[in-house]
């Protein structure tokens, strides 16, 4: 096919070369033309248009299995009939023929061009709203008659192109057309469709109004957020419950923030339910960056975890709590679940009690540490030291990971001292029912 930069290629087919002189001076400089009396699959491959100076059924036939335009000078109307030619396929030698077939066969040539281009834009089109990830149709505005459906409308909707094209929109929405076809343009409006099954699928939707030629047409592209939707009400229903039950629930998204938290959850760290969304959960855990990792890695390799941890309050004070962690998928995101109980009487807080009553009343900083690096007692000269030096909950979790590290290190037995923050650290471990502690006791006096 010829472009708008070069000449057309035109074939002139006669029966004589006394045909030729006159065939070709018909063309101006515009056309690449040239004269043959033999038709070969070649000449049809080479040319743009072919222009025969007569006309027979075998080359009437060969012509029209071509793809290339075609046309037939004739003598009379009565080979019309003879021969059956249609429209466009003819010309009547008449008098001046030759002064304008020239611009008769550029004007076919033009049209075949942009018939091709646009048959080309309407492939690439439709390939294009056929890949899209949502669903369109075209619904004409006066009758809301479907003109056009792509593959994913087809696909959500059960019904065939040939089943759609003799619909109506109003066939479909459920709760009638004015919520879909507005004067002005919507944008991300939820409505139901119906099914070729029966059922019906919730889709979020945009429909705007664009002028095709002369019609008024509606583009209503949609997106299924049924299974998101039931996702939705189910997770609505499950807060709802887990709102009123006396068990601490948070879920936690893939980036380590509270996605959700219960009322009885906020409640035992001592915050409103705002407060705690969106912050990172870890701030509320005491517990060594160790230890973590061993629960995380735990969690990941087999879905579920369960033991007991150590929160932080707003006010600062440790308690324990017997976890069952799990990982969900819910809507296309991974959540980890954490649903835990408040450990009532735990030895824990016993010796919490013990600890408060003897070393409370200290002027010294003393920590009380765990093997997992989690914090048993920590009186309130060390709560204000470790505020004073590590205001952030990991500054202060990265000063206790290596106070336990050093004496881990030390070769000696019994005491120990460790110099940390200008600080001496007299360091000792001791058996307390069946489980070891690490006690830090700092002294100011460098």
């Amino acid at each position: 096919m010829f472009d708008a930069y070069s000449k057309p290629r035109i074939t002139l087919v006669g029966k004589s070369q006394k045909d030729a002189r006159r065939l070709i001076e018909a063309f101006d400089d515009r056309f690449d033309v040239r004269y043959e009396e033999e038709v070969s699959s070649e000449l049809w491959n080479y040319s743009d248009m072919m222009v025969f100076d007569y006309v027979n059924n075998d080359l009437l036939s060969s012509a029209r299995r071509q793809e290339t335009p075609h046309l037939f000078l004739i003598n009379d109307e009565s080979q019309t009939t003879d021969f059956h030619l249609s429209q466009g396929e003819y010309l009547f030698k008449g008098p001046g023929y030759l002064n304008y077939l020239a611009d008769i066969v550029f004007s076919i040539l033009e049209k075949e061009r942009l018939k091709k281009t646009l048959e080309f834009e309407r492939e690439k089109y439709m390939g294009l709203v056929n890949s899209m990830g949502c669903g369109m149709l075209v619904v004409r505005k006066r009758d809301s008659g479907i003109l056009f459906s792509n593959r994913v409308s087809l696909s959500v909707l059960g019904y065939t192109e040939q089943e759609m094209s003799n619909m109506k929109l109003g066939d479909i929405v459920v709760g009638g057309l004015s919520s879909v076809l507005p004067d002005n343009s919507l944008k991300d409006n939820e409505v139901e469709l119906l099914t070729r099954s029966g059922d019906s699928r919730f889709v979020q939707f945009s429909s705007s109004e664009i002028l095709y030629g002369a019609e008024k047409v509606i583009q209503f592209s949609f997106m299924d957020v049924t299974q998101h939707k039931r996702t939705r009400e189910e997770l609505y229903f499950q807060g709802r419950f887990l709102d009123n039950v006396e068990e601490m629930a948070i879920a936690i998204d893939e980036n380590g923030r509270i996605a959700y938290v219960n009322n009885h959850a906020a409640k035992v760290h001592g915050l409103q339910i705002e407060e705690m969304l969106a912050n990172q959960e870890s701030q509320y855990l005491s517990c060594a960056a160790s230890t973590l990792r061993d629960r995380n890695m735990e969690l990941f390799k087999n879905g579920v975890w369960k033991g007991k941890e150590y929160r932080i309050r707003k006010d600062g004070t440790v308690f324990a709590v017997y976890v069952v962690r799990t990982l969900s998928e819910i809507a296309g995101q991974m959540y980890e679940l954490v649903v835990g109980r408040e450990i009532a009487g735990d030895r824990q807080e016993q010796e919490s009690s013990v600890f408060e009553d003897i070393l409370g009343i200290l002027d010294q900083p003393v920590i009380i540490l765990q093997k997992s690096g989690n914090v048993a007692f920590a009186n309130r000269s060390a709560q204000e030291f470790l505020s004073r030096v590590a205001p952030s909950f990991e500054e202060k979790q990265e000063i206790l990971d290596r106070l336990l590290s050093k004496y881990s290190e030390s070769s000696e037995k019994g005491k120990v001292s460790i110099e940390l923050y200008s600080t001496l650290w007299n360091a000792k471990h001791i058996e307390a029912q069946e489980e070891t502690l690490f006690v830090f006791e700092g002294s100011f006096n460098l």
